[in-house]
């Protein structure tokens, strides 16, 4: 197995390396992989499904299936919380509902777009995006 017992280059420059918050994604080239063991300090790394590296998160199979999912949720949420400010007959207009769109939601559910973007040619990944401008539309008085 494994481990890092020494110190490494980066704690040589001061950096510390938290164990308990380290995880591991094993993105293997078959299908068929045999699982290894890895450790920092005698703490083992847990491997995971999929993590979250700077707003993007990545899965073994490198679909971006998580990372719309989560992304869609947390869009529709926001837009939810901001239309809790629109009525039917007061409230914001289609104007400002645009600038929501635009300057908020979008930039949620955007970010990392470079990494991802080849994943929208799935039918179920545009099903999934198309929810954020459906629900922006609906809060249209």
């Amino acid at each position: 197995m494994p481990s890092l017992k020494s110190k490494s280059g980066a704690m040589k420059k001061g950096l510390s390396v938290n164990p308990n918050k380290t995880e591991a994604l094993l993105v293997p080239h078959k299908r068929k992989y045999q699982t290894i063991g890895l450790s920092i300090f005698d703490k083992p790394i847990q491997l995971k499904k999929y993590v979250k590296y700077l707003g993007v998160y990545i899965d073994q199979k490198l679909t971006w299936s998580k990372h719309i999912e989560i992304k869609t949720e947390k869009s529709i949420k926001t837009m939810g919380f901001c239309r809790r400010a629109i009525g039917d007959r007061w409230g914001l207009g289609p104007a400002h509902i645009l600038w929501i769109l635009l300057s908020i939601i979008h930039p949620i559910f955007l970010q990392g777009v470079l990494v991802w973007w080849e994943a929208t040619d799935k039918t179920n990944h545009v099903t999934k995006m198309t929810k954020n401008n459906r629900c922006a539309l609906m809060a249209a008085p």
